[in-house]
């Protein structure tokens, strides 16, 4: 039983046909919008009707910064494609399962704290849009 779980530590990201790698990704969530419909002569619990999603999901990517910058070409407030996969591997690096991101939307490039007495690797932070994620 345990064979068939996933670690969550092997993932790729696809954008226009590049794989990227990052270091951690946030905000992976399918989810609806409802709200409640009051039905006549109902009272025991509330029927809920779906209704459209009101906000965008976001997205929260974290990077080691390289002078090879594959997001260089992407900018802040633009559409990064029309959409993006992420492929999480099993632990023998085969496929286990992806998601697809629609229209993910670059909001913004953050880098880590810079400090001369430290020696840790310069981490990119990217925070996307995206209108859906659906399981491929």
């Amino acid at each position: 039983m345990s064979d068939d779980l996933i670690a969550s530590y092997r993932f790729i990201v696809k954008i226009k046909g590049k794989k990227l790698g990052f270091r951690s990704i946030s905000g992976i969530k399918m989810s609806a919008a409802f709200e409640p419909l009051q039905v006549g002569g109902q009272n025991n619990y509330p029927t809920m009707l779906a209704v459209p999603v009101k906000e965008a999901g976001k997205l929260v990517m974290e990077r080691g910064a390289s002078t090879i910058a594959a997001l260089s070409d992407f900018t802040v407030g633009k559409k990064v494609a029309d959409s993006m996969e992420i492929e999480i591997q099993k632990e023998d690096g085969k496929k286990g399962v992806s998601y697809s991101v629609t229209a993910p939307l670059l909001e913004s490039i953050e880098l880590s704290k810079l400090d001369a007495q430290d020696s840790s690797v310069l981490i990119e932070t990217f925070s996307v849009y995206h209108s859906g994620i659906e399981r491929c």
